[in-house]
């Protein structure tokens, strides 16, 4: 495999790499000793998914929040329940709030993230699935403030809302190049669309999959010549400071999201009335 370094490009003197390793190696014994406290599986995966949950909180700007639930959209459509949905703080309502019952629109939110203890093939493809579930969610009900009207250019395609993302976070997994062969093979026999695809995967302790351009550099989301060629643009980089990877390519690129507000009015049902009709 070539060297990791011709995927990113680097300039900065902060050594956020030494913070990141250390912090990465904090997860890990979480991890292990949760794995080893916990027998309930469910517990456990609850238990795995608050380690990632925390970083995220403790090192992404506060204007994202970190919750785990269902996307509903306007049509009714929903999501999986979902380990982790990163969501606009100060934009997007919660429509369902009950205990650990949680229900997002769709507009308000950013990213979603499957974590998996061990990553094989098959926890591959069900996780693969959740996101396109979450990422096929259309989202319509948000307000178009401003003269000037904000695009982003993803996937080949022109948004004029941010489109969700999709990331995978597995404590171990096996072989990494396995894992890319078999997302690559998933993403063209499905002929699963970029902006349906995986975004990035992280392995805490193997490496990072994740897409790179014509460049051969790393970036955070799906070209859209991965099935029109039917060539792989799906690399993996194998490196002790994946989690460091994973961070930054997650941050950067939500960095630049700029949701617009959930337009709630028209989450109302089409059969609500006011006045004489109330019941």
């Amino acid at each position: 495999m070539p060297s990791n370094n011709q995927y990113v490009e680097f300039g900065g003197s902060f050594p956020l790499d030494n913070l990141m390793s250390s912090v990465a190696k904090q997860m890990q014994a979480s991890f292990e000793g949760l794995t080893s406290l916990i027998e309930h599986k469910g517990a456990k995966g609850t238990a795995h998914e608050d380690i990632i949950r925390q970083f995220l909180s403790d090192y992404l700007p506060e204007a994202f929040e970190i919750g785990t639930g269902e996307i509903v959209n306007l049509s009714g459509n929903r999501s999986d329940q979902t380990d982790l949905i990163i969501f606009d703080r100060l934009n997007c309502p919660k429509l369902v709030q009950a205990g650990d019952i949680r229900v997002y629109p769709a507009e308000g939110v950013l990213a979603v993230i499957e974590v998996k203890s061990t990553l094989d093939s098959d926890s591959l493809v069900d996780s693969i699935e959740n996101i396109i579930h979450a990422k096929e969610l259309k989202k319509s009900a948000y307000y178009r403030t401003g003269n000037i009207v904000n695009t982003w250019m993803m996937y080949g395609k022109t948004y004029e809302h941010f489109p969700m993302m999709g990331y995978i976070f597995a404590y171990e997994s096996i072989d990494l190049d396995l894992l890319v062969r078999k997302l690559d093979e998933k993403n063209i026999s499905l002929g699963i669309p970029p902006e349906h695809q995986a975004d990035a995967i992280c392995l805490l302790d193997k490496g990072v999959i994740a897409h790179v351009n014509n460049e051969q550099k790393l970036i955070s989301w799906a070209e859209p010549t991965d099935l029109e060629t039917g060539e792989a643009n799906v690399t993996g980089v194998k490196t002790k400071h994946s989690l460091l990877l994973f961070y930054v390519m997650l941050h950067d690129q939500l960095s630049i999201a700029k949701p617009r507000p959930v337009q709630m009015i028209r989450y109302m049902a089409e059969t609500f009335r006011f006045g004489e009709d109330e019941d």
